[in-house]
């Protein structure tokens, strides 16, 4: 029988096990929705976790499991959220999270459902908890019963202790939720401890090593014309990017339906002797009818190292130009897979890697490798490992014992999987458990940095070659940006700007994302304050050429301030020209800078911010400014806040309370919004 045959059998022998199983209790549910992967190894750990209380649960993306097929499929669902951006969904619950809070639904849609929510956030975002909220307030409004406390873990407290006491009693909890007709008890803490402790007498001694996360799939192995079949082109082989949609108006294009757009321009912004390389792309799009506005963001797909990827198929003794789809393994009963890739409700599994495709494929562009790796892919790892020393040390790395050993080694260091495996040579890791494992290689955002009418056609980004020394002294790379300027042919020294070559045409898969409330106010009357270091300028440029067209227009304007700050003048003042002559032709009211390495002093935007206190305090408080902020969300953002909070103190002699307040009820009007990344 064929791999498709065996496939379409499979499925259909699955499909009605499930319907027997969805009506006699429903299925207990782990549900992420997450960007960075904390959201994803805390479900997949406490799926795991569930089996030693003898739960029997799945574990899936939001998106692979859509809000409609939930109803008569499941009885308790935990809900593991987190935002990415400043409030936004992760990729990989976006439907989902749109479809929640749609407001057309009946009210019982969920009725039966029992949930609890665990919602992962950081404080210093001023959307704190965002989209674990709106699941909070909607799952109830929608029928669903809350069957244990919702929980709210902020990383600047740390998830990790946050989540533990949190679980300590969500397992009774769920046992009740799951069983026929109970109610759920009260909570009742259960006793520290890790369950499928290892067997060995050295191994014992661990401390709180997780349960193992078992692979949900299992893969088919089939003939390259499976490819032909589906339709999907590859050209994986010479590392170009190819895709099916070279421009269709009718199409909304996405991470999962990408753009292949040609490249028109690119080139260096930061100084040829500078160690920080800034690059300006301009890509074209007029083929896909698609439009834009300042504000919003082009996605990039990018791809990791092909020598990587080659190394790393070489070290599992693997051919990379085999075809798989794949199937899912009956984690719930018999842990005998059935051939099929759809769960309850139609979900499919490992759908990120958009099979049938080559292995190489698999890990050349859908499979993070270079990441952090998570303590669930150490575990899953130790559990391949023939040599016993090996699995020990792969054990105490995922362990709670050896948190110190995994921030040294693993956090700080931030080795490939190609270089863990070559540190553990016994490990012979399952290829499906492995791809089950790893984490989406998903898309990079860049904010867009022009007006559409000052670039017909075309889309332009600008992006910070990300370069960082590890805790051994070594470099990593960013795979994204160090993709593009691989692609794009340039070197600081050697090859600033791009040259186009006809025969040879440079492409990139990317979509739009629109900037929601990031935008210029529809007038232009109200004040303007711009906050944007470093690439954090990019959308602010944009926004100036589309209020240069609004002046031309004509029309009584506001006052607006951008303040910008990089290094130094010479070395990294990104888009100076353009800065300039806004504020020569009065686009721009004033352009304050700042350059951390002009003096012996370090001069950073919040300085400038304190200088300006009683202006800016004026057109915040009595102008009703608007007040945007870009960049770094992790330092960055929040000394800005602190800095308008101080501004607001000192120039409008506002209690610090008050004025913390003022800038939130700015939030809710909408009149205080950042895009900020991590």
């Amino acid at each position: 029988m064929t791999g498709p045959a065996m496939l379409a059998r499979a499925a259909a022998l699955r499909k009605s096990k499930l319907e027997a199983a969805s009506r006699s209790s429903g299925e207990t549910l782990f549900l992420y929705g997450s960007q960075t992967g904390n959201a994803m190894e805390v479900a997949k750990s406490l799926n795991a976790e569930a089996a030693t209380h003898g739960i029997a649960s799945r574990v899936l993306a939001l998106d692979e499991k859509p809000l409609h097929k939930i109803p008569g499929t499941t009885k308790a669902a935990v809900f593991v959220v987190s935002s990415t951006g400043d409030g936004d969904p992760p990729e990989n619950c976006e439907r989902f999270h749109n479809a929640l809070k749609r407001r057309t639904h009946a009210a019982d849609l969920l009725a039966g459902v029992q949930f609890t929510v665990l919602g992962l956030g950081d404080s210093n975002y001023t959307t704190y908890m965002g989209v674990p909220r709106v699941f909070t307030s909607r799952l109830p409004e929608l029928g669903a019963k809350r069957f244990y406390k919702n929980c709210e873990a902020d990383e600047v407290d740390g998830l990790e202790d946050v989540i533990d006491k949190w679980k300590e009693g969500l397992w009774d909890a769920l046992k009740a939720a799951v069983s026929e007709g109970a109610n759920p008890p009260s909570v009742a803490p259960l006793p520290n401890g890790t369950a499928n402790p290892p067997p060995a007498s050295k191994e014992s001694k661990l401390v709180g090593v997780p349960p193992l996360q078992k692979s949900r799939i299992k893969l088919i192995w089939q003939g390259a014309e499976t490819i032909r079949t589906h339709g999907k082109l590859s050209s994986a082989t010479n590392g170009t990017v190819t895709s099916l949609e070279n421009g269709n108006p009718t199409i909304e294009y996405s991470a999962a339906h990408p753009f292949s757009a040609e490249v028109t321009a690119a080139e260096y912004m930061t100084a040829s002797w500078s160690d920080r390389r800034v690059i300006h792309l301009e890509v074209d799009i007029a083929r896909t009818g698609a439009s834009y506005k300042p504000g919003d963001s082009l996605g990039v797909l990018p791809e990791n190292r092909p020598e990587l990827v080659d190394g790393l198929l070489e070290r599992l003794g693997a051919d990379g130009g085999r075809v798989f789809s794949v199937a899912a393994v009956d984690d719930v009963g018999t842990g005998q897979g059935d051939g099929s890739a759809d769960v309850a409700g139609g979900a499919r599994l490992l759908g990120h890697v958009g099979w049938p495709c080559t292995l190489r494929e698999a890990l050349l562009r859908h499979c993070d490798v270079t990441a952090v790796a998570r303590k669930g892919l150490l575990r899953v790892l130790a559990e391949y490992c023939a040599d016993s020393a090996e699995r020990t040390e792969l054990l105490m790395l995922s362990s709670r014992g050896g948190r110190d050993a995994y921030k040294v080694q693993i956090q700080e260091v931030r080795p490939s999987l190609l270089e863990i495996l070559k540190r553990f040579p016994s490990c012979k890791p399952d290829l499906a458990h492995l791809l089950d494992s790893l984490p989406p290689l998903v898309a990079r955002m860049y904010s867009v940095t022009c007006n559409a009418n000052d670039a017909p056609g075309r889309v332009q980004v600008a992006f910070s070659v990300v370069k960082e020394q590890t805790g051994d002294g070594r470099v990593f790379h960013g795979v994204c940006t160090s993709w593009l300027e691989r692609r794009l042919g340039l070197d600081p020294k050697t090859q600033r700007q791009f040259v186009a070559n006809p025969s040879a045409r440079v492409s990139v898969p990317v979509f739009l994302k629109s900037g929601g409330d990031f935008r210029l106010p529809e007038g232009l009357t109200a004040p303007l304050l711009m906050i944007g270091p470093g690439t954090g300028v990019a959308p602010f440029r944009g926004f100036l050429q589309q209020r240069r067209e609004r002046l031309q227009a004509g029309g009584e304007a506001g006052p607006a301030w951008l303040f910008f700050g990089c290094r130094k003048e010479d070395e990294d003042f990104l888009y100076e020209k353009d800065l300039r002559k806004f504020e020569t032709d009065g686009t721009l009211t004033k352009l304050v800078t700042a350059f951390s390495r002009a003096g012996d002093a370090k001069v950073y935007v919040q300085h400038k911010l304190s200088e300006h206190a009683e202006k800016l305090a004026s057109l915040i408080q009595h102008g009703k400014a608007h007040v945007f902020i870009c960049g770094d969300g992790v330092n960055m953002a929040r000394d800005v806040h602190a800095a308008l909070v101080k501004v607001l103190v000192d120039g409008a002699q506002m209690a610090e309370g008050d004025a913390t307040a003022l800038l939130n009820n700015m939030v809710k009007e909408k009149r205080y919004v950042r895009d900020i990344w991590s």
